[in-house]
């Protein structure tokens, strides 16, 4: 092995390139199978995204869109995890997955660890050609839900429609739309007219075949919206080789990984499904973020599954949760989107500021 590597550097070539070809393909998972609006190519809302295809979408905490394309790896745009006006990194980069309204969490939430993206961007070079990058999560829930393909462009190619699913701030909070139209590959970029909005920044550009009405790999990302068209950075096989290298952990020339250094002044609270099917969850605790308690969330946890419910200072909480063998019910009423649940107090057993993880089991 050795003796191929030093090979390839000889051939001036660096082994995660030599190794990286081909597209990334995308899985279903254990699961099996800006205010730019024209109104040609309009948005439909997603009521439900438990499909292979649209649960690998999903929400950031920064009010962006981003899309599964690994494991734990998350597609969005280089300007939703860092601030070029400030020059900083964003900081509330974790990621909700198939979220269509602001009251349910059908998949859970999963914290980031790391934000990769081009040097360039942040350099301050506004080319949409930057304007890409990728969230690394610390739980592997593409392992249970799938993920998105990607694949490069080749030179002028004909992509005829696109299709892109986000988060637009023009409509309901947390409502998740899609829309379809065709699509146009100029250089280092996709443009086209469908209907965006600030919120669908990250969005997958996702090749649309009209004749099966689905969609294939992810061959751009939306970035912006301009005078005469919308538009996004293209993957040409450059571009797919970086973010393959993303995916594996390697930072290629160029590029940059940012670590996230939050520093704990409060509990991360997790929940883990030790039962063998989804238990449908309720979790009410005091938010050390917005500084209100947090009781407007249905959670659904996959079997073996452990998401993050949220930061805390305090120590005890409130949960109330059901599956088709077991119902987690207490004496405390706690209201709930306008109604009383009954709930069980529970309390975070640390000597000090860490992560604590409720225990759902079955037996």
């Amino acid at each position: 092995m050795r003796q191929i590597l030093l090979f390839l550097g000889l051939l001036g070539l660096s082994a995660w390139t030599y190794a990286l070809t081909g597209p990334i393909e995308p899985s279903v998972g254990r699961w099996g199978k800006q205010r730019h609006l024209r109104g040609i190519y309009t948005r439909t809302q997603i009521k439900k995204a438990y499909t292979s295809d649209l649960r690998v979408i999903g929400e950031l905490s920064n009010l962006c869109t981003g899309t599964l394309i690994g494991p734990r790896h998350v597609l969005t745009a280089a300007h939703c995890v860092f601030n070029q006006q400030l020059k900083l990194w964003q900081n509330n980069l974790d990621f909700i997955p198939g979220k269509v309204d602001s009251t349910q969490v059908p998949f859970g939430r999963y914290e980031w660890k790391a934000a990769y993206a081009p040097l360039a961007f942040l350099n301050g070079n506004f080319d949409p050609a930057y304007d890409y990058a990728v969230v690394e999560l610390e739980e592997a829930i593409g392992d249970e839900i799938g993920w998105a393909g990607v694949r490069a462009l080749e030179v002028k190619e004909d992509i005829k429609s696109i299709r892109m699913t986000g988060y637009p701030g023009d409509k309901p909070a947390g409502s998740m739309w899609s829309v379809t139209c065709p699509g146009e590959v100029q250089e280092n970029k996709v443009i086209y007219l469908c209907d965006t909005f600030a919120g669908m920044s990250g969005s997958g550009l996702f090749a649309f075949d009209e004749e099966t009405s689905e969609v294939s790999h992810i061959i751009g990302v939306h970035s912006y919206g301009g005078i005469d068209s919308n538009g996004g950075v293209s993957i040409n096989e450059e571009r797919l080789n970086i973010i393959k290298g993303w995916l594996k952990g390697i930072v290629p020339e160029g590029t940059i990984k940012h670590e996230n250094q939050e520093i704990y002044s409060y509990y991360k609270l997790f929940a883990l499904n030790n039962c063998t099917e989804t238990i449908d969850s309720y979790f009410s605790f005091f938010d050390y973020i917005s500084g209100f308690w947090k009781n407007d969330k249905e959670i659904s946890l996959l079997p073996g599954l452990r998401t993050l419910i949220g930061r805390t200072p305090n120590t005890f909480y409130y949960l109330w949760g059901e599956s088709y063998q077991k119902i987690w019910s207490g004496e405390s009423l706690i209201l709930y989107n306008f109604r009383r649940i009954p709930m069980i107090e529970s309390r975070v057993m640390l000597p000090t500021w860490g992560s604590w993880t409720h225990q759902l089991d079955c037996q």
